[in-house]
Formats: structure tokens, sequence, C-alpha cells
């Protein structure tokens, strides 16, 4: 049987705060005793149950046995809401479960994955290392272009290592890459690899010469606001 609490908000409708898996949700009451959830990226996420679980059977734990057994279009299709869900995401404590499919076989996922991961927000910095390492050396080209996306949504905090192994990639055998790469390092501001930038203006490729040109225009731009700020 339902709790006192429970009961005052179905007959009174009134908002209230119940205890969920995740944490406390908070929005209107339902006639059912459910409780709508106001965030966008919680709807988001509501919406991904529905769609791999079912109408009306969403919850935390279907969307984890989905990451866990599911089958591949349901992992990919689960992966993107994911990602869209942003760090409401991160806040389901779902960051596990997709750092875990980030080196799953199929280049498919192991790309949905990584992408999603980089939608997470701050807690996706503990797995920066690991992108790094393995991902960056992905026998699989998307799945590379998908790892330096990811760092590069990181940010200027990454470690040096880090910032290295994506510059390497500037000289990697696919075009696509090494414009990622180009991209990465702009994104993250990683002005220290300046010269390995420059190089790639030589690059056989169109689109590396321009990502590098981008690159190093943001490196100046960057440069020209420091010496604003704190003119020496």
């Amino acid at each position: 049987s339902d709790c006192p609490v429970v009961r005052r908000a179905r007959r009174r409708r009134r908002p209230f705060l119940r205890p969920w898996r995740g944490g406390l949700c908070y929005g209107p009451a339902r006639r059912d005793g459910s409780v709508a959830m106001a965030s966008p990226g919680i709807s988001i996420l509501k919406k991904v149950g529905t769609d791999i679980s079912g109408a009306g059977r969403f919850d935390r734990d279907s969307l984890l046995v989905t990451l866990t057994v599911g089958d591949r279009d349901k992992q990919i299709a689960a992966l993107r809401q994911i990602a869209l869900g942003g760090e409401h995401s991160a806040e389901l404590m779902l960051a596990e479960p997709v750092s875990r499919l980030m080196g799953h076989q199929d280049p498919e996922i192991c790309v949905a994955a990584v992408r999603a991961m980089g939608c997470l927000g701050l807690v996706a910095l503990r797995y920066a290392e690991d992108i790094a390492d393995f991902l960056l050396r992905h026998p699989n080209e998307a799945c590379r272009c998908a790892a330096l996306e990811t760092l590069g949504k990181m940010g200027a905090g990454l470690p040096r290592s880090v910032r290295q192994a994506v510059a390497a990639r500037l000289a990697d055998p696919e075009t696509s890459v090494r414009r990622a790469a180009a991209d990465s390092l702009s994104a993250m501001a990683a002005s220290g690899h300046a010269a390995a930038v420059k190089a790639a203006l030589e690059d056989s490729a169109l689109s590396v010469r321009a990502g590098a040109l981008e690159a190093l225009a943001r490196f100046i731009a960057i440069s020209e606001e420091a010496e604003s700020v704190c003119p020496t």
C-alpha cells in the first residue's frame, strides 16, 4: 500500500518529492502516484525508456539492461539519446555503463558510446586517458574520429599526455582523422602544439589544411586575448 504522502499527493495533485534510484525527482503528482520529471534532459531519457522498453515502462534499470544486454540497434539508440541528455545523463550515473561500451567490438556501438561519453560533462574527464591510450589507436577510422571529438569537448584541462596523443593523430594515415585531430586541438586550445598544427598546413588534404588554419587562428586569438587582459 502507498504511504500517506503518496495518497495525499494523489488526492491533491500537487508537486512533491519522492525517492528515486538516482536521487530525488521533483514534479507534479499524477493520478497514478508517479512524478512528472521537470528536467528537459530527464524528459529526453524518459522518452528513451519508452522507445527501448515500451510505453510506460521507463526506469533507470531498464536503460541499464538495454546498455548491458540489449540488441545492437537498441544499444545504439540508447547511447544516442543519452548523448542528447547531456549532463542529465551523468546525474543518472550512466557514465560507467557507457564507458564499458566504448570498448565494444562493433565500431558503431563504440562510436555511439564514445560520443555519448563526450556529452556527459565533467564526469567524462576520468575516462580521458583511457580514450587517448586505446581509442586513438583503434583500427577503425570512425572510432578514432569519435575519440578525438570527445577529447576536444573535454577542453583545456586534459593531461599533457592526452594532448600529445591527440597531436600525434595529425600524422594519421586517414584524412578524416587528421582533420579531427586539428579540430580537437583547436577545441582544447592546445597552443603548446602549435608547431605540429602549423606543419599540418602542408598536408596533402585541403580539409586538413583548413582545420589547421582554423586551429592556428584560434591559438592566436586566445594569445591576443590573454595579452589584453594581462599586458606584459
